[in-house]
């Protein structure tokens, strides 16, 4: 969908994800002209969701938080227009089951903590202090997300008194960046089964995260309609400020004049003129591809190269021709382990070793399918680079054997789950639809297929690979690229801080008041 774009405006953002449709409705909404470009036919990234046979799925597995009726996304989005999508709170957050354990989180995780103390009576006191800590560490997680605005929209005074702020709260994210899931749980306890409830992690920070935030019961479900809701709303926002948005349409580069950025050239060669880019798309594929040489200095593309990355993934989406109900399935996430402490052990996606994380989107919103039906989600963690990169072709082609052999995989998945959790769960497919890494990386252009960018590892946070600011001028970036972790919170702040950076260079300051205000006041709430 390509209409009459217009030939100058004060800002051209790249990529019609939520990021970048996020940050195109916030710089509208301040006063200023703005159009988006989007390389795929439907806007959306990795929440743009699909339909096949009357069946809905998203694109991927969704951890919601701050986007209750309180949260900083909602209220943000309250800002841009009125209703944003409604959330649905999740009590029952988290499965783990192995083969020979099975336990569930819920938003009153210290049931959790006496079950475990109760199986493990020898590792009690370890086990209490644990979730203590988690407790604890769940009070720096509520003052890191009410810090939604960067320091470096702020004047001096004000970024000072942050800097110190997040020193003294940060501290604790920065040390444990550092510690593997062993290192952290070994502090605690020894038994390896009891560690091995968690063995799907390689860090202790995706351990203790998503505990404290059980702490803090903030966990929602996507909107009715699935995480697409967000996308929808977001382009009705965009087309009610008078955003036009470019679908199938590539931006071919970055135009430079006197080492600022001053709009961008299509592939069909057109020329939008800009005072400001904001990109919310690839971060390699921005400096490599759409930038001329040089203007980003080499040792910044090292860095970048040599960046932590999450992984890919391969994504099964199922649909059940009976609710996924009746199988025994609950609202929550189910992580299938085999063996225990560390998931990197052994190539990453294996399908019979690999941490398998099962959902039944249909049993939290019915409207997915038809009546009588069900749809499933089996996600496990891979990159790009296994079994030959999965049988591709030269260049990463999707020919025969790379068809063949993501059946094959998923035919191993779908024995492994029958086998663990879903008794005749095979017997029930009526659809399915196989995603790779090879997929996400066609469907986000991001570097070899990664759904959330860069980690925050130590050795990123030490090479400063993750920011809004790029070496040149007027060039923004929006999206998972600019923060270290992704997901819909952190996708919403950086779209925030990048508009408030456009806003402050290009000297608006009644308009950047006004959003600084409304970011302030979203993440107070």
């Amino acid at each position: 969908m390509r209409g009459t774009l217009p030939t100058h405006v004060d800002v051209v953002v790249i990529g019609a994800g939520l990021g970048g449709l996020c940050a195109a409705a916030l710089l509208a909404k301040s006063g200023l002209s703005v159009c988006v470009i989007e390389k795929e036919p439907n806007p959306g990234g990795c929440l743009a969701g699909f339909e096949r046979r009357g069946y809905k799925f998203d694109t991927a597995i969704h951890w919601l938080n701050a986007c209750g009726p309180k949260g900083y996304v909602t209220q943000l989005w309250r800002y841009l227009a009125v209703d944003p999508p409604l959330t649905t709170p999740l009590t029952r957050i988290r499965r783990f089951k192995g083969e020979s354990f099975d336990y569930l989180l819920t938003t009153e995780p210290l049931q959790l903590c006496e079950q475990l103390m109760a199986a493990y009576p020898t590792e009690a006191k370890g086990i209490a202090r644990f979730f203590a800590d988690a407790r604890a560490f769940a009070q720096n997680l509520q003052i890191c997300s009410s810090r939604v605005r960067a320091p470096a929209t702020m004047g001096m005074a004000e970024r000072l008194g942050e800097l110190m702020r997040r020193a003294y709260w940060g501290l604790p994210f920065f040390r444990l960046s550092q510690v593997s899931a062993q290192q952290g749980l070994s502090r605690y306890f020894r038994d390896a089964e009891l560690q091995g409830i968690w063995c799907s992690e390689d860090d202790f920070l995706s351990i203790l995260v998503p505990l404290a935030w059980a702490f803090l019961k903030d966990y929602q479900a996507p909107p009715v309609g699935g995480s697409v809701a967000f996308v929808h709303w977001l382009m009705t926002a965009c087309r009610a400020l008078q955003v036009p948005v470019a679908l199938g349409t590539s931006v071919s580069q970055v135009l430079l004049h006197k080492g600022a950025a001053v709009g961008v050239q299509l592939h069909d060669g057109t020329v939008i003129k800009a005072e400001a880019v904001v990109a919310s798309c690839d971060l390699a594929t921005l400096y490599e591809q759409m930038l001329p040489d040089g203007a980003i200095p080499a040792a910044m593309r090292a860095r970048l190269r040599a960046a932590d990355l999450y992984d890919s993934c391969v994504n099964l989406s199922v649909g059940l021709d009976v609710p996924a109900e009746s199988l025994g399935l609950g609202e929550e996430l189910v992580t299938l382990t085999r063996g225990r402490i560390l998931s990197h052990q052994g190539p990453r996606g294996d399908p019979e070793t690999t941490a398998i994380t099962v959902l039944s989107p249909s049993v939290r919103d019915a409207s997915l399918c038809s009546s009588g039906r069900g749809t499933l989600t089996c996600y496990l963690a891979a990159h790009i680079s296994y079994a030959e990169h999965w049988h591709s072709d030269a260049g990463l082609g999707r020919g025969a054997a790379y068809r063949a052999f993501k059946q094959v995989y998923a035919e191993q998945v779908l024995a492994r789950v029958e086998r663990t959790l879903v008794p005749g769960l095979r017997s029930h497919v009526e659809l399915l639809d196989v995603a790779t890494p090879l997929t996400y990386r066609r469907y986000t252009g991001n570097r070899d297929g990664t759904i959330m960018g860069t980690t925050p590892s130590f050795r990123n946070i030490r090479n400063h690979v993750a920011d809004y600011k790029t070496p040149v001028r007027g060039l923004w970036l929006a999206g998972h690229w600019a923060e270290y972790g992704g997901g819909v919170p952190m996708v919403v702040r950086a779209a925030a801080n990048a508009s408030l950076l456009v806003l402050q260079e290009a000297g608006k300051t009644q308009a950047l008041r006004a959003l600084c205000a409304a970011v302030d006041n979203a993440a107070a709430l």
